[in-house]
């Protein structure tokens, strides 16, 4: 019942409601959708009410709580406080939930087995899909990710920067990390987990300082990130019923310009040209256009 109420106050945000309207929608007494709002106020809500006036919902106030998360989505989700990684849950939950949000992570990795730092105050999810590609389509849900929250991002007024395949950068430091995973046979997809880290209200460390920055640091304030979390899955499902290929290259900031492209034993100029149908970045290397395999791509955004 609590959300029900929630959901219509979402519904009306900024505008005050009325807790016999309330009750009407949702088929209990005025007691009972007092005692919902109060329920919700203890989750961190920003809720005003005003005797006559009813209650209304000023702010999410930057309160991340799976119900909350599953309403405003639409998602079936499941949320910890803690855990090791979403990813590795949304491995063992991929057939009951869609999506899986964590306040923090201890083993928050990103590509390469690196380490991801994931304290309190980020974005830190996974969003499991199950998409009608072929294994051999796997790059365009990295693609789509990388869609996804460059516009949430440019959302919020951000000037995001989309590094191949999908990291994201403001003003030449790393903002948004993304690791995807796949379950699949010669055939068929199974399903696609999207692990996405965002820096929005949490404090990095210093050493990260001249590579990677927070939202809330480059907006100096605080930033609801049920709210992002909401966007970006909703520019997510847009993408993934797309063209894909088409919406990255317009919004690639590589694409035309000279790269360098870093393997284990050694690193490459080359000029990135566009991409496969796809999704595999086409570079043009000593005159001749060829598809990067493996490696990591390095851009000067300046």
């Amino acid at each position: 019942m609590t959300n029900k109420v929630f959901k219509i106050l979402y519904e009306n945000m900024g505008e005050f409601v009325s807790g016999e309207h309330i009750g009407s929608l949702v088929g209990v007494s005025r007691a009972a959708v007092s005692k919902a709002i109060s329920d919700l106020k203890e989750k961190g809500l920003e809720i005003v009410s005003v005797s006559k006036n009813g209650h209304k919902l000023i702010s999410l106030n930057d309160c991340l709580d799976g119900d909350i998360i599953s309403s405003i989505t639409q998602k079936k989700t499941k949320f910890f406080e803690n855990c090791e990684s979403t990813n590795l849950e949304a491995r063992k939950l991929a057939d009951s939930v869609e999506l899986v949000v964590a306040a923090a992570q201890s083993k928050g990795r990103g590509r390469r087995q690196r380490g991801f730092v994931s304290d309190f105050g980020g974005i830190y999810m996974s969003y499991i899909i199950k998409p009608s590609f072929s294994p051999r389509q796997c790059m365009l849900i990295n693609l789509a990710a990388g869609l996804a929250v460059f516009d949430a991002l440019r959302d919020l007024g951000f000037e995001p920067y989309l590094k191949y395949p999908n990291d994201i950068y403001i003003h030449g430091k790393k903002v948004c990390g993304i690791l995807t995973e796949t379950l699949a046979d010669v055939d068929t997809l199974q399903w696609a987990i999207a692990g996405i880290g965002i820096n929005v209200n949490n404090e990095l460390p210093s050493e990260l300082s001249e590579k990677a920055t927070s939202l809330a640091k480059l907006k100096e304030q605080r930033l609801d990130r049920a709210q992002i979390i909401k966007n970006v899955v909703r520019y997510f499902d847009y993408y993934l019923s797309q063209d894909i290929v088409m919406h990255y290259t317009k919004k690639c900031a590589m694409i035309g310009k000279k790269i360098n492209i870093i393997d284990d034993h050694a690193v490459f100029e080359a000029r990135a040209v566009g991409l496969t149908e796809d999704g595999l970045l086409i570079i043009n290397r000593q005159g001749k256009d060829e598809i990067a395999v493996g490696g990591e791509v390095s851009f000067n955004f300046n």
